[in-house]
């Protein structure tokens, strides 16, 4: 019997659960013997793959503790049929063949895993993650089918949006142009383009690399920009992420940053003796992936300010969270009329009340809302930049009322149109702020600095009842 037929025999025999132990040391022989025999291997690797991409469902559950699996067939070779008698068909065969080539030592190597000292070696043609979703989708090289296993490799992504489930449960979402290398279960590296990532409990530690970072996962979501020059930013949505500087020979060796649930940053270049992140405004999933490349013109976000640039209709209904979330609205909008302000001037405010301000007919704006209902009472402050001048402050109830069919986002339900539940307190100077429905216990306050470009809020509410909105009103760029 030659040895190719042997080794269909002995794989047939391992389907079939009848593989004992000194038929697997056969194999492995076969193996390390014959390099014929390693491709036919890797032939029945590429059959395995093909069915699992037609029956994706069951096939891929079934297999996600494949790499665990190998470890412990590894170990005790007399526990593949025990094992395999538990699980689908095609199960031990993927866990005898991860376990094989450990044995042969037959590894795939990376030779482009820039900043890697060492690079640890990555065995071919094993799945460690599946495309689960591919919308309008065009690759550079290949089409890669929905449901299909990936192994490590590298990727080329020139339009639409992917979702990548990885073996340990780390799911991640791709926006092309994009250009990334899949470097195991739970290990990602990205060259260029928008990505977030949402890592499950049982995956913490996902690490996200690119030429200038290496971001590990400590919490449940987060986003990551690299662009086509390698600057990288890092967006927090939920949770906390370690971000170490790849300049270092072990990177996890030198500097560190945490980065927060809200908050982002961006890393720049070129600095040999260390690296500067600069705080930026955190980025909704939504808004990373939709609109790579666009600017809000938000310079930065601090203190308990976050951005929320996908809103559902009834969003601002609920109680949300103890952050001030700042919401894009209308942009570039010809103001047909005289539109009521409330404040216009820079400086220190603590009364919000109808003094008979406007901006003039003819001015072209964009808005943002700032809306705040929290479950607490205590005051939340933060500050914010824009990259143009604010030509006004719309505080009051009413004025927020009159203005939202104007400047307000379509489709969204603001909250009651009542002067007891929107905008800020007090509204008059003789006034205290708690004596409004809803109002806090505490003034609220808003300074404008000289340049009319950054605004500090410091806000309070009565718990799940209150509302906080302003509308910002800014120059609009286009004019």
């Amino acid at each position: 019997m030659s040895s190719l037929e042997e080794l269909d025999r002995l794989v047939s025999s391992l389907v079939d659960h009848g593989l004992t132990e000194a038929e697997a040391l056969r194999l492995n022989e076969i193996l390390l013997d014959s390099k014929q025999a390693r491709l036919r291997y890797h032939a029945l690797l590429d059959n395995h793959e093909a069915l699992c991409a037609i029956y994706p469902g069951d096939v891929f559950d079934a297999c996600l503790g494949m790499a665990d699996a190998a470890e412990e067939t590894s170990r005790e070779p007399a526990s593949i049929e025990s094992a395999s008698s538990r699980a689908p068909v095609w199960l031990p065969w993927l866990v005898s063949v991860a376990t094989l080539l450990i044995a042969v030592g037959v590894y795939g190597s990376r030779s482009n895993d820039v900043g890697d000292a060492a690079s640890e070696p990555v065995r071919a043609s094993v799945p460690v993650a599946r495309l689960v979703s591919a919308v309008d989708v065009k690759w550079h090289d290949a089409q890669r089918l929905q449901g299909r296993f990936l192994t490590v490799g590298d990727f080329q992504l020139d339009s639409g949006e992917v979702e990548l489930e990885f073996n340990l449960g780390a799911r991640v979402s791709i926006q092309g142009p994009a250009r990334f290398v899949v470097k195991g279960a739970d290990r990602l590296h990205v060259y260029a383009g928008s990505l977030v990532a949402r890592i499950p409990e049982e995956a913490l530690g996902f690490t996200i690399t690119t030429d200038e970072a290496e971001v590990v996962d400590l919490g449940t979501e987060f986003g990551l920009s690299v662009s086509d020059n390698g600057q990288t930013e890092v967006h927090v949505m939920e949770g906390l992420v370690e971000v170490y500087h790849r300049g270092e020979a072990n990177a996890r060796a030198g500097q560190s940053i945490q980065v927060e649930e809200g908050h982002a940053i961006r890393l720049e270049l070129g600095h040999s003796e260390g690296w500067r992140p600069e705080r930026i405004p955190a980025r909704s999933s939504a808004g990373l992936l939709d609109s790579r490349g666009s600017s809000l013109g938000l310079a930065f976000l601090q203190g308990n300010i976050r951005l929320k640039e996908s809103v559902a209709a009834n969003d601002l209904q609920e109680p949300a969270t103890s952050w001030i979330e700042v919401i894009p609205e209308s942009s570039h909008v010809l103001l047909g009329e005289p539109m009521p302000v409330t404040l216009t001037t820079a400086g220190n405010h603590r009364v919000f009340g109808d003094l008979g301000r406007s901006i003039r007919a003819g001015t072209w704006v964009d808005s943002y809302l700032f809306h705040f209902r929290s479950g607490q009472s205590a005051p939340v402050r933060g500050a914010i930049k824009f990259d143009r001048k604010i030509v006004g402050l719309i505080c009051e109830a009413a004025q927020l009322v009159d203005s939202d069919p104007i400047v307000g986002r379509k489709g969204v339900a603001y909250p009651v149109a009542s002067q007891r539940y929107r905008g800020l307190e007090p509204r008059g100077p003789m006034q205290n702020a708690s004596e409004h429905q809803g109002g806090g216990w505490l003034a609220d306050e808003v300074t404008i600095s000289q340049d009319m470009k950054t605004l500090g809020l410091s806000v309070n509410v009565q718990p799940v009842q209150g509302v906080d909105q302003l509308r910002v009103l800014v120059m609009s760029r286009d004019r």
